[in-house]
């Protein structure tokens, strides 16, 4: 091989090795403290955070056994059962669904 052949090789490898990394800042976000973090389902969180009645801060800091009484909680209220809105308690069961799976994962 030329020495051209190799300068091209060695700065096409160059180019894919920036690609790569400026695709994978794309799909990730960082933090202050450096680390990195995937970014959070943010829609489904806020949908959650509405179903339940509470902040979104105050949902995400919640434990799993927090998170579990106050479906218990509100889905006594929202119950079709117990004279509640069917549609209102699906919205609670699946934001209580994705919150129980996401809490500290």
């Amino acid at each position: 091989m030329k020495s051209d052949d190799i300068a091209n090789t060695v700065v096409t490898i160059l180019y894919v090795v920036i690609l790569a990394f400026y695709v994978k800042r794309l799909f990730t976000r960082t933090t202050y403290g450096g680390r990195v973090r995937k970014p959070a389902n943010i829609w489904r969180w806020r949908r959650a955070s509405k179903a339940f009645g509470i902040g979104l801060k105050k949902l995400k800091k919640m434990s799993k056994n927090e998170i579990k009484k106050l479906y218990r909680k509100k889905a006594m209220k929202t119950h079709p059962d117990h004279g509640g809105n069917a549609e209102d308690f699906n919205k609670l069961h699946e934001a209580y669904m994705f919150t129980y799976n996401a809490a500290h994962a």
